[in-house]
């Protein structure tokens, strides 16, 4: 009897709307998730298998990741090399619906994002054999915000594939998003008045897509090549140019690392500023909203 009770409550709660879902997401980073979240609203359940703050180029996987995936209706990821070990764990749980291919399989590179640093045949030549390449374009493309308009319209597309009945919600639910984005954009853009000419020092080329949004550009990286520490004498360059008043900002990434430690002291006792940015949404930065905001703010922060 008291079987029957719950079966009858629990198809009441399905017919009213509560916490019942029809896609269960699995995706690589925490933007992602909260994209899926943000058009699925209450037909989503919604799972990230890294937390923002760690590199997304060689994240630690665990068992219990393959498990997820193997629930998934839904898997989503950056691609372009820049989350590898997703595609692995799609594979080792070899459920056919989120293959490479299936619907159930969104790669949002694949999509019409404007990608930045496409590599010329000489520039991999020169490269070759160095960490973090990436032939086919910088991928940190969903910092840019006119990227994340394209990034959930295709998401409201294939989100209306897997949950017809959904269709209208995540229509209405991504234009109101792409409304929110826009003024997002044009927010920033006037907010970033006082970054104008300003030299911004990187570490790691990760925001050519979020200074963009500003009109904004990178004069120098730390890095050497990709992913390679700097040299003496490179570092000896960004020290001179750091002294010289050629460069006014360090951009950290929330993950740097602490090889990095040294070096960032070096250029603050040059006299560069420093600004921490997170790539990603965290708990902290929960929206991809206040990420953008955060960002900014930090390194108007530093340049005050």
């Amino acid at each position: 009897m008291c079987s029957f009770k719950w079966k009858l409550a629990l198809a009441f709660w399905a017919m009213v709307g509560g916490g019942v879902w029809a896609v269960t997401v699995v995706s690589s980073l925490p933007t992602l998730a909260h994209f899926a979240q943000v058009i699925g609203g209450d037909r989503v359940s919604v799972a990230s298998l890294s937390s923002g703050r760690e590199d997304p180029h060689s994240l630690m996987v665990k068992p219990s990741m393959v498990s997820k995936i193997r629930q998934a209706d839904l898997v989503l990821l950056v691609g372009m090399d820049l989350d590898p070990w997703m595609n692995e764990l799609i594979k080792l749980a070899g459920k056919q619906s989120v293959q490479l291919g299936q619907m159930g399989y969104l790669d949002f590179s694949s999509t019409s994002v404007k990608r930045m640093g496409v590599m010329s045949p000489a520039d991999l030549v020169k490269l070759k054999g160095y960490e973090h390449i990436h032939p086919n374009g910088n991928p940190h493309y969903w910092l840019s915000i006119d990227n994340a308009k394209v990034m959930v319209n295709r998401l409201t597309e294939v989100l209306s594939q897997l949950d017809p009945e959904g269709r209208s919600q995540f229509q209405l639910r991504n234009q109101a998003f792409q409304q929110e984005l826009t003024t997002l954009k044009r927010n920033v853009q006037a907010k970033a008045a006082p970054l104008r000419g300003k030299q911004i020092l990187v570490i790691h080329d990760a925001w050519v897509y979020f200074l963009d949004n500003m009109g904004l550009s990178i004069q120098a990286s730390l890095e050497e090549a990709p992913g390679i520490s700097p040299g003496p004498l490179h570092l000896a360059n960004i020290l001179n140019q750091i002294k010289a008043k050629k460069l006014d900002v360090l951009l950290v990434d929330q993950y740097a690392g602490s090889r990095y430690d040294a070096y960032i002291k070096a250029l603050k006792k040059a006299g560069c500023p420093t600004a921490k940015l997170s790539q990603s949404t965290t708990s902290q930065y929960p929206t991809y909203q206040t990420l953008i905001q955060y960002n900014l703010q930090s390194m108007l922060d530093a340049i005050q």
